[in-house]
């Protein structure tokens, strides 16, 4: 079942990708990717559309870690100012559920729809 954090991370994916692919428009033109690899200039926009969406993702799946880990560390009694007794993949491996799931997919799912959208107007 989607709910409002879903959304949001939807959109706020979007806007940060949208937002970050369009500070890197005036310096693509200065990657020397036209030379070393033979790429165009609309080539080259859409890899940069690539580069900026990934770290977005990553912090959203960074995130529910996080939250995984923190979690957990309550649940073993851990207090401020303690050394969490969590392991430093629990954070990924336990914790888990639809909606956590959910809520880096639907921040996935921003970014391919991004690059779906970025492939037709830019390479089309």
């Amino acid at each position: 079942m989607l709910n409002k954090t879903h959304a949001e991370h939807f959109f706020i994916t979007l806007g940060v990708d949208v937002a970050l692919w369009i500070v890197t428009l005036p310096f693509q033109a200065y990657l020397p990717l036209e030379a070393w690899f033979g790429l165009t200039r609309s080539q080259i926009a859409f890899f940069a559309l690539v580069v900026v969406g990934l770290p977005v993702v990553g912090v959203f799946i960074g995130r529910e870690m996080a939250q995984h880990s923190y979690k957990l560390a309550l649940s073993r009694g851990w207090r401020w100012g303690e050394t969490m007794p969590v392991k430093w993949y629990e954070g990924l491996t336990t914790g888990w559920s639809p909606d956590s799931v959910l809520d880096v997919l639907s921040s996935f799912a921003a970014y391919l729809l991004l690059l779906f959208l970025g492939y037709l107007c830019i390479l089309m």
